[in-house]
């Protein structure tokens, strides 16, 4: 049953995104009855109202007119340059710290105005 299904999810997620999906995910998701879209959908809005708590305005209405403001900046020549060297795995950890690092860094630019 459980590996139907995540042949299925796989099938669908593969070709727009290759992301790796795990078995425990999956279980999780079917004991919730939610699918990986519902629960990425779940986790964008969550992210856009971190945004909106956090500065005040919203992805689509911002300062800056970026309508990709809510998703993760990826520098595409630091990425090739990656390609090329070993690959060094990224852990949420560190990458939360770090952006905690920048909200608390936009806070104090702000407080300075």
């Amino acid at each position: 049953d459980s590996d139907s299904s995540s042949n299925e999810s796989n099938g669908k997620q593969q070709p727009a995104k290759k992301k790796v999906v795990n078995k425990r995910l999956l279980a999780k998701l079917a004991a919730r009855g939610e699918t990986l879209e519902e629960r990425e959908q779940r986790r964008a809005e969550r992210r856009a109202a971190r945004i909106t708590a956090q500065f005040g305005y919203t992805a689509q209405d911002n300062p800056f007119n970026d309508p990709n403001i809510a998703e993760t900046f990826t520098w595409k020549k630091k990425v090739d340059s990656a390609k090329q060297l070993p690959k060094e795995s990224i852990d949420k950890d560190s990458r939360k710290s770090q952006q905690d690092k920048i909200f608390d860094e936009i806070e104090k630019v702000r407080k300075r105005r």
